[in-house]
């Protein structure tokens, strides 16, 4: 009987992990009928869905908190709580994401993070002493000041009046305050970045000129982020400063810069996360897969830069197990790799609008057709 591990990560704007999932099952029953096994864990590497993967390994509950999204306008949202631990786990994607926003809705200049420390400002009123922020999906550009904002730190100009973040007030803040019982509960929580990507704040593979261009950034408007955070990061004085060159901190827009310079967060890469999680590695060595199956909406190299796919083709490389990766379209060769097909939604006969409008029934067939072929 075959025995399969199911992984694949989100088709970004089309399918969730979990459709994505139950499709490439289906399209291995047609193969297979009843004669296999699977083992399916919906991936997150911080990112969109996050908290599903961890409400799926984990006994938790749902703590919902009224909220703001990117835009500050009001939402409902939630956030998971471990009791037995005294563990938060928040999801940037879950409030403040750019799943939440129409494409002629997006800009950067405008979005912040403000969502998400509404929801961290709540957990530690609740007590709570350890907190991980799964980032990733974000709309905003705000090296996280609109969460530290929220969260209760206040800006001042040169003058010692107080100001409010925005990207056209950045350049006037020249230092914070911080109440001393918010300092008290920041000091006695334990607080990790769950970072899916290794690109720092600034620079040519900064997070902005990287990523800002999927948010509704123009050339012009993400080398002026850049600019201007690169200025702002060496005037102003951080609780804990760190180099702007500091791998991963251009996580999420530079949130993950942000948590790390004012509350000290440890960065975890998504994938460890996950695996840990889901207990990975000993389901590669106990449950002799006769394949992996993963994949995502696009791979391009941005698709292996620390993110989910990279660390699992290292992975199955390792345990010499067979990969299969599922993807929308592909701009990556991996002719050099052992082990490793792709095949994608995207050809001749089927248009990038059907690929966007009915993955599943495509992931379904390209499945079907991919293993069929192997008998």
């Amino acid at each position: 009987m075959k025995n399969f591990l199911i992984i694949p990560d989100k088709f970004k704007g089309s399918i969730d992990a979990i459709q994505v999932s139950k499709a490439v099952k289906n399209g291995l029953h047609k193969v297979y009928g009843d004669h296999f096994k699977s083992t399916i864990i919906p991936a997150s590497d911080g990112g969109d869905g996050f908290l599903d993967t961890i409400y799926n390994f984990k006994p938790i509950r749902k703590v919902y908190v009224r909220s703001v999204d990117a835009f500050q306008i009001p939402m409902d949202s939630y956030y998971l709580l471990d009791t037995e631990t005294n563990t938060a786990y928040i999801e940037l994607a879950n409030t403040v994401g750019i799943r939440h926003l129409q494409v002629n809705d997006l800009n950067i200049l405008k979005a912040t993070t403000h969502g998400v420390g509404v929801q961290i400002a709540h957990a530690l009123e609740a007590g709570i002493t350890t907190m991980y922020i799964g980032l990733g999906g974000s709309a905003s550009n705000d090296m996280s000041l609109g969460l530290i904002e929220a969260l209760g730190f206040i800006f001042y100009d040169a003058h010692q009046e107080s100001i409010l973040y925005s990207f056209d007030n950045l350049f006037a803040i020249n230092s914070y305050a911080l109440p001393e019982a918010l300092k008290n509960k920041i000091k006695n929580c334990s607080f990790y970045a769950v970072n899916d990507v290794l690109n720092p704040l600034c620079g040519p593979i900064g997070t902005a000129i990287t990523y800002g261009p999927q948010k509704g950034g123009t050339k012009e408007i993400v080398n002026r982020l850049d600019t201007a955070f690169k200025e702002f990061t060496t005037r102003f004085n951080f609780p804990y400063s760190h180099d702007i060159t500091l791998e991963g901190g251009g996580a999420a827009g530079g949130t993950a810069y942000g948590l790390k310079a004012f509350l000290n967060a440890q960065f975890i890469n998504g994938f460890d996360f996950l695996a840990s999680i889901a207990r990975l590695e000993d389901l590669l060595v106990t449950q002799k897969y006769d394949f992996v199956i993963s994949g995502e909406g696009s791979l391009d190299n941005t698709s292996f830069y620390g993110k989910l796919l990279g660390r699992l083709i290292d992975l199955t490389q390792e345990h010499q197990l067979p990969l299969l990766l599922v993807c929308g379209q592909s701009h990556f060769d991996v002719s050099a790799l052992t082990n490793i097909y792709i095949i994608e939604l995207l050809d001749e006969e089927t248009p990038i609008a059907q690929c966007l409008a009915q993955p599943f029934p495509l992931i379904e067939n390209k499945v079907f057709h991919f293993f069929k072929s192997l008998l």
